[in-house]
């Protein structure tokens, strides 16, 4: 079908194409905002710059289709296969895109604002300097695609599968990410805002030197992650396991530590006032010149743990477990002990 007869076909009142064989054909610019494809075989086609506003997708076939400078605002994509597909410098805003096979494919400059990818395959897929504006990413593929030079804010990526995904150079402010697993990740090298990490695997992750105020890693599994000289005022560790993380010379004021796992973690030299370390498991873990002014160890465990020279001015150590804890040093005459009124409540 030629470019003007499916363009008739769709200005025309035609309800909906069916079946169609359109694949290397050149419809470049083509104005079809509004129609409905089903079953359409699209594969190799040029529709670079095409009006593809409104558009309905149904089981269409986008087999390295060239889509670049397409206007998709508000497209649905139902079940797509698209591998190889080139959508460079689209404006996808608001487009849906459910099911869609697009691995490898170039999205590279897209605008991607309010844009929702519901189980995706974008594996090896390329955003390359793509506009990401309250994205979405739910159950979708992205091992080894390339988000390098994007610029992100509050992007959701929940239950995504991230291994080797690129974020070199890229600007990420409040991304979440829900049960992500980025094990022996190196963030040091992405600009990251207020940056939320729920549930998700951080085992060994590199996040060494930035600053990361805000961020929030609640119940992530942090086990050996380093954390060496960070800026982390008001970072919420809640329930985070931080077995063996290495925390030294890090800022962190206010930040929330309740109910952590910190057994042998490293938190020397670091700066920590106010910051509160309530039902935390320290077991192990080394305190040694840390600042804990005014913080809050209510019903830690501070077995075996360094607290050799911790500055501790009404630091609360309400019903503190210590066997063996090490406080060599340390200003503990200066820190709050056991509230024995509090005491009898809390076992009332």
């Amino acid at each position: 079908m030629l470019k003007d007869e499916l363009i008739k076909a769709v200005k025309g009142g035609e309800p909906l194409i069916q079946g169609s064989d359109l694949s290397g054909g050149d419809y470049q610019g083509a104005d079809l905002g509004g129609g409905t494809f089903e079953s359409v075989n699209f594969s190799g086609a040029d529709l670079t710059g095409a009006k593809l506003k409104e558009c309905n997708f149904i089981n269409c076939t986008f087999t390295k289709a060239k889509l670049d400078s397409a206007n998709l605002i508000l497209a649905n994509f139902i079940e797509p296969n698209g591998e190889g597909i080139s959508i460079k410098g689209s404006d996808l805003r608001l487009a849906n895109f459910i099911d869609a096979n697009f691995a490898q494919a170039d999205l590279s400059d897209a605008n991607l604002e309010n844009t929702s990818f519901i189980n995706p395959n974008l594996k090896a897929a390329k955003l390359i300097g793509a506009k990401l504006t309250q994205c979405h990413f739910i159950n979708a593929n992205l091992e080894q695609a390339d988000f390098s030079n994007v610029i992100m804010f509050r992007a959701n990526f929940i239950e995504a599968q991230v291994q080797g995904i690129v974020f070199t150079g890229a600007h990420l402010e409040l991304p979440f990410f829900m049960k992500a697993d980025f094990t022996g990740y190196d963030f040091t090298n992405i600009k990251m805002i207020k940056p939320q990490f729920q549930e998700s695997i951080l085992v060994e992750a590199n996040f060494s030197n930035m600053d990361i105020s805000h961020a929030g890693f609640m119940e992530a599994n942090l086990s050996k992650a380093n954390f060496s000289n960070v800026i982390a005022k008001e970072a919420n560790f809640i329930k985070a396991n931080l077995h063996q993380a290495n925390f030294v010379n890090a800022q962190m004021p206010r930040a929330l530590f309740q109910e952590a796992n910190l057994t042998k973690a490293y938190f020397t030299n670091v700066y920590a006032e106010q910051t509160l370390m309530v039902k935390t498991d320290c077991t192990g873990a080394v305190f040694a010149g840390a600042d804990f002014t005014y913080a809050d160890f209510s019903h830690a465990i501070l077995t075996e743990a360094d607290m050799s020279g911790t500055r501790l001015f009404s630091t609360n150590l309400h019903e503190i477990i210590e066997q063996k804890t090490n406080w060599q040093n340390a200003s503990r005459q200066l820190a709050k002990e056991t509230d024995e009124m509090k005491k009898k409540a809390e076992k009332w």
